[in-house]
């Protein structure tokens, strides 16, 4: 028996005010009364549908305001069947995709035989293929009665199974559920304002004047236990992913697009942009010297305070260093003192040469400023060599006017020479290195060279590098990167939860009825969580595999933080999506969309 007291109804005004009935199986038990009284209302909270528990509910022992949701979902989906007009059925499939979904969400297996039998039950003569806008209402009324027998229920709800019908298959209708209750041993409740239906009802009440009157008694001694089933299987998650992906071509084929042009977008500009930066460093590792001058003390050679401590040991053993050389603080005097600066086999000074010369002789090679060479025209053998040190050098170039050398603070004059013919002077009068050139292989490494020497509390020179200028554009190149990678991320993000809020919408009405049919939240996510996995797949993972596989077919260098920044972004606007489902399935209200 169902047993329901103080039932208390209250919308914007009280509907029902402490209401009981009981409902006795093997019967069919109808709630009549004029639109509006509450005979939904009521049924819904018979039917577990109403997430309002604001009365006492008895099934046979089981006290059911003591269950939490997943248990009475697990009733709903067990043992309660609903015929809720024709809002049970799924329009986007046809006879047999209704009946076969039924059978999916209760783990029956039924054969096409099967089927045509149950539809024969119910008075049913149509085509197993045929499309539910193509049935008439009466035909439609039977089909979700048959679709709601498959699971073999104890209870069967029906709301105004008749509204819409003539007087024949009215009573067509009618004789049917009686039949079912008597037959199947079952609960048969119909809400209903039809006369016809009191000529089958076995127990009726009416809704008068917010009070629940009994017209017709009826009490039966019938027992109907309920049995345990299992629980939800993943043949049902794989079987409902896959016809969803159906029912929703458009909606999912439009979300795959916008997560593809998103990877696609993303992926290309990040990708055309890392080239830039790319081709970038390797114009600056061309053109500039990837230089370091370290000491102990000072970073210039005309400070004239130097510390002999040696350093070398602090600095030969770090990674990347590809050459170290010594460095003297060596002067000459031309009429005026000149500073000797170190040249190496790594220094190219060609864009920073104003004149140049060629030579026949071989002799050590000099470079010089254009002011300097001006000033020593006495020591200058010809146009193109000079002596001292009782040694001739050959000019090699001449630098343009307002040439500044990183070696010196100050001084403006000096003249480049091997660091060998320094070295072998240093020698000759006993001088100590006052510090040490480093070079690496390219600007990164000299970067993490440089920040390893500072920590070791040694000072560095590292103004030797060039390309000013395109440092600022590899600056700027990698800030438009980000902006162009954070902006795709931004408009995709709020499509896709534009997209994803309309599409859960669009399916408020099919999200009701799998929690009518006895889904829980829980499981409901599961087959949302699924279709995001899908999408997922569909719109990131396999685009990106395709792009990795033309950018090495096209021998570039994929950027891994490009791939990173991908993945994150599926992860981020996944979750963003699974939230947005949550939020909308917490506040869905079976009830209130079945009533609309």
């Amino acid at each position: 028996m169902l047993k329901l007291k103080n039932i208390h109804i209250e919308y914007d005004k009280v509907i029902i005010e402490d209401g009981e009935m009981s409902i006795f199986p093997s019967s069919l038990t109808l709630l009549k009364g004029r639109s509006g009284t509450g005979k939904s209302t009521l049924l819904y909270r018979i039917g577990l549908i109403s997430q309002m528990k604001n009365y006492d509910y008895y099934i046979d022992d089981l006290y059911i305001n003591d269950l939490d949701d997943n248990e009475i979902a697990l009733i709903r989906k067990n043992h309660i069947g609903y015929v809720l007009q024709d809002s049970l059925l799924f329009d986007h499939y046809d006879v047999l995709g209704n009946l076969q979904h039924a059978c999916q969400i209760n783990d029956v297996q039924k054969t096409e035989d099967e089927f045509i039998q149950l539809l024969k039950e119910v008075n049913l003569n149509i085509s197993l293929h045929q499309k539910i806008d193509e049935i008439s209402g009466g035909e439609k009324q039977r089909l979700a009665i048959a679709c709601a027998l498959l699971k073999e229920p104890k209870i069967l709800i029906l709301d105004e199974p008749t509204s819409a019908l003539d007087i024949d298959n009215e009573r067509l209708i009618f004789q049917i559920l009686r039949e079912l209750a008597y037959h199947h041993h079952m609960y048969v409740i119909v809400a209903s304002h039809s006369y016809i239906a009191q000529d089958y009802a076995d127990h009726i009440y009416e809704i008068v004047d917010q009070q629940l009157v009994e017209l017709k008694t009826y009490k039966n001694n019938d027992c109907i236990k309920m049995k345990s089933r299992k629980p939800l299987s993943k043949s049902f998650y794989q079987y409902y992913s896959q016809h969803f992906r159906k029912s929703y071509q458009l909606m999912t084929n439009l979300l795959k697009i916008v997560i593809t042009m998103t990877v696609l977008f993303m992926i290309g500009s990040y990708q055309f942009i890392e080239n830039k930066i790319n081709e970038n460093k390797s114009l600056l590792d061309k053109i500039s010297f990837n230089q370091l001058y370290v000491s102990h003390y000072d970073i210039y050679l005309d400070s004239h305070v130097f510390n002999n401590q040696n350093i070398l040991d602090n600095i030969k053993d770090i990674d990347g260093i590809q050459s170290i050389y010594p460095v003297y603080p060596y002067q000459i005097i031309l009429d005026q003192t000149y500073y000797l600066l170190p040249m190496y086999k790594e220094n190219n000074f060609e864009d920073d040469y104003m004149k140049t010369f060629t030579h026949t002789t071989q002799h050590q090679n000099v470079i010089m400023s254009v002011g300097v060479y001006s000033d020593i025209t006495l020591y200058l053998e010809n146009e193109k060599q000079i002596h001292f040190n009782y040694q001739t050098y050959n000019i090699l170039g001449l630098l343009r006017q307002n040439y500044m050398t990183p070696y010196l603070k100050s001084h403006k004059n000096f003249i480049y020479v091997d660091h060998e013919v320094i070295e072998e002077l240093a020698q000759d009068n006993n001088l100590q290195p006052c510090g040490y050139t480093i070079f690496a292989k390219d600007l990164q490494t000299l970067e993490k060279i440089n920040q390893k020497l500072v920590d070791k509390g040694l000072h560095v020179n590292n103004t030797f590098q060039k390309g000013d200028m395109l440092k600022e554009i590899q600056n700027d190149l990698e800030q438009t990167r980000l902006f162009i990678v954070g902006l795709i991320f931004c408009l995709s993000t709020v499509l896709l939860i534009i997209l994803f809020y309309h599409y859960a919408n669009l399916r408020k009405k099919e999200f009701a009825l799998l929690k009518v049919n006895g889904l829980g939240q829980k499981d409901i996510l599961k087959i949302i969580m699924k279709e995001l996995i899908y999408f997922n797949v569909y719109g990131y993972l396999i685009p990106s595999i395709i792009f990795i596989i033309i950018i090495y077919l096209l021998s570039m260098s994929p950027s891994l933080t490009m791939y990173f920044v991908v993945y994150v972004t599926m992860f981020v606007q996944l979750t963003i999506s699974y939230f947005i489902n949550q939020m909308f399935l917490s506040r869905l209200s079976p009830e209130d969309i079945l009533r609309d």
